[in-house]
């Protein structure tokens, strides 16, 4: 059994209980007193309830407890954290007069809002008479009914034992069915009073104005370090909203770098455009243009343990530019902060994307808190992107696998037209794979492999899922029919016949001896001998890893045969010995061996990586392997090009 990863961090919120307003420090600036401690679920990156945020509060609550009394009892006019809590899809912690109230949550099944008392906010209730309880002696269990048919169906119950609640129960015509049994918990005394975002403005002051100067002297000082242009990288997000402010007060003028990855709803283009233009910067674009849609009619839909998108839209986009515009290297300013996953919060505050290795970027609000960040957007007057205030908790593609269904569903309802196209592909590959509407519809697509996140969801919402080597095997027209891997010998029979003029163009990468050609290919070095027919079987033979090497030769076939010319092969290649004209051409003369281009071409790395090597192995996350081949040059790239 795998244990749950740990937040090495987490944010620093408190409450203050004479003000009755969120802290980002452990005191005050308002009346001095000492913040309490928030019990929340962890990182705790909780950001302030927006306007659409508390009218969908209001709704949700209504609808569960037959009436607004509850809201406007417990969080009308009073200040509001909502914090992400671990849930199969979008759960928010209400936190509010220094407490949990209870949870907004998107119920997959129901596709809406529901909302459920937490400990305090049952407490709450109770003492204002607001829902009825009833008294339980004995110790009951989830699903359990409970003979008491005084309510009329459908009605929440609070279960209290010597008037303290323990559940939470609803009423059936067979008595009240207890649906959970709630974590009781110390609860935090406060005021109880109304507040206003000046308010918790004003009780943060202090600590707002110690996180910007750390920040711009950060900046300043790794500008003046670093002998290298300054560039802003741009995502039309609050973050790098957030530091392109900083930047600018830092350092007065630099370049901006936005990544149009073709797939950004209009509301995040709208807003780089016209905050760059209002800061006055010189805004540089790495557009992807269409390359998202070509690239999914082969690689099926990207998943969050499959994401080639990020390498077709984002980095090799990115790259690109970087390498014509910065061939030298430059210093970048990134938005990004600890708090937003675990692989952020290992990172440091100065560092460097294997993908991007001449860049050298820094994270000058590394330790903000989410909180923090909207305290000095409110506090500057910051125009971040609207789509903040209409549901949407992160800004970037429209349909990435890392967002949730309730995302989807805002995106749908926004924009019909974008959600539409994108459903229309999923539905087809649906089709194609054999993968049932559901796969869809709850978004399961957002997982390639049997992921328990994946499983979890699938069961709630009662979807059967194939077994994943079917579904493998029908992912790609090009596939394993057979195989037969020992200690000197790795054999593979394709489902097709193979183009030999597309691998004679690449040949240099096994050796540069010229190969023997007669219907099929045989390439011979000191260690091994290689064979491919025309008919589709692909055969090592020699010392050594044989397996890795009828990987790098599948490699090979794959990306001939379905090379989208993304460039990255021609981008990274040392010696300049990769051309792309109708597919890749590698030059003998100029070629080393290094097989660079095999480890930094998406189709290698994320197709056969994900899924032929899948097949091969009989395991989904074949690609964690301890003898696969290690991406050096990249690295190497970060070490030649080292600032600091």
């Amino acid at each position: 059994m795998s244990r749950r990863r740990l937040w090495p961090i987490v944010a620093k919120t408190s409450w203050c209980s004479e003000c009755n307003v969120p802290l980002i420090s452990e005191k005050c600036s308002r009346c001095g007193q000492v913040g309490l401690k928030l019990r929340i679920c962890k990182p705790g990156d909780a950001r302030p309830a927006f306007e659409h945020d508390l009218k969908l509060l209001e709704k949700t609550m209504e609808a569960e407890f037959g009436s607004d009394k509850p809201f406007n009892s417990l969080i009308r006019d009073k200040a509001v954290l909502l914090n992400k809590a671990v849930y199969i899809d979008d759960m928010r912690e209400i936190i509010c007069d220094g407490n949990v109230v209870g949870k907004l949550y998107f119920d997959p099944k129901l596709m809406s809002w529901r909302f459920r008392l937490d400990f305090y906010g049952a407490l709450k209730l109770l003492e204002l008479g607001l829902i009825d309880s009833v008294e339980v002696k004995w110790k009951v269990r989830k699903r359990e009914v409970i003979k008491d048919r005084t309510y009329e169906n459908g009605k929440l119950v609070v279960l209290t034992r010597e008037k303290v609640p323990f559940g939470i129960g609803k009423a059936s015509k067979d008595g009240i069915v207890v649906e959970r049994i709630l974590e009781t918990c110390k609860i935090n005394i406060t005021s109880g009073k109304s507040a206003s975002f000046k308010e918790v403005l004003d009780a943060n002051r202090w600590q707002l104005y110690v996180l910007r100067s750390r920040a711009i002297k950060f900046i300043s000082v790794m500008a003046e370090k670093v002998p290298k242009p300054v560039v802003l990288s741009f995502s039309g997000g609050k973050d790098s909203a957030v530091c392109l402010d900083l930047a600018a007060e830092a350092l007065g003028d630099f370049e901006v770098l936005f990544n149009d990855t073709g797939i950004e709803l209009p509301e995040t283009v709208k807003n780089v455009e016209e905050l760059v233009e209002k800061a006055g910067f010189k805004l540089v674009e790495a557009d992807a243009r269409e390359a998202f849609w070509k690239t999914a009619e082969l690689f099926g839909p990207p998943a969050r343990d499959y994401r080639w998108c990020c390498k077709i839209c984002k980095l090799i986009p990115i790259a690109r530019v970087v390498k014509s515009r910065w061939p030298d290297g430059a210093l970048s300013i990134v938005g990004q902060r600890a708090f937003e996953s675990l692989e952020r919060a290992a990172s440091q505050k100065v560092w460097r994307n294997v993908w991007i290795p001449t860049l050298l970027s820094i994270s000058p609000i590394q330790e903000w808190s989410a909180l923090a960040v909207w305290l000095h957007i409110f506090d500057k007057g910051i125009k971040v992107n609207e789509l903040y205030f209409h549901g949407f908790d992160r800004i970037g593609c429209f349909m990435c696998p890392a967002s949730r269904l309730s995302e989807f569903k805002e995106v749908e309802r926004r924009r019909p037209e974008v959600w539409g196209r994108w459903k229309a592909f999923l539905e087809r590959w649906a089709e194609k794979v054999g993968l049932p509407r559901g796969w869809v519809s709850y978004g399961l697509w957002r997982w390639l492999t049997d992921a328990p996140a994946k499983l979890t969801l699938a069961k709630y919402v009662n979807v059967s899922l194939p077994n994943w080597i079917e579904t493998y095997l029908k992912w790609c027209d090009l596939n394993i029919a057979e195989s037969k891997v020992s200690e000197n010998e790795a054999k593979v029979m394709l489902n097709k016949q193979v183009d030999i003029g597309n691998l004679l163009k690449q040949y240099p990468v096994i050796t540069r001896d010229h190969p023997e050609h007669d219907g099929e290919i045989l390439l011979k070095t000191p260690e091994a001998r290689y064979l491919v027919s025309r008919r589709g079987l692909v055969e090592v033979e020699g010392y050594g890893n044989v397996f890795e090497e009828l990987v790098d030769l599948l490699k090979l076939i794959y990306r001939g045969t379905y090379c989208v010319e993304c460039g990255s092969c021609e981008l990274w290649c040392p010696n300049g010995a990769v051309t792309l004209h109708n597919g890749i051409f590698i030059n003998a003369d100029r070629c080393e061996s290094c097989r660079v281009c095999i480890d930094e071409c998406p189709i290698s790395d994320q197709l056969v990586e994900k899924l032929i090597v899948a097949l091969l192995l009989k395991k989904q996350l074949a690609w964690r392997r301890e003898t696969r081949r290690p991406k050096e040059f990249l690295k190497s790239l970060g070490r030649e090009t080292r600032v600091l």
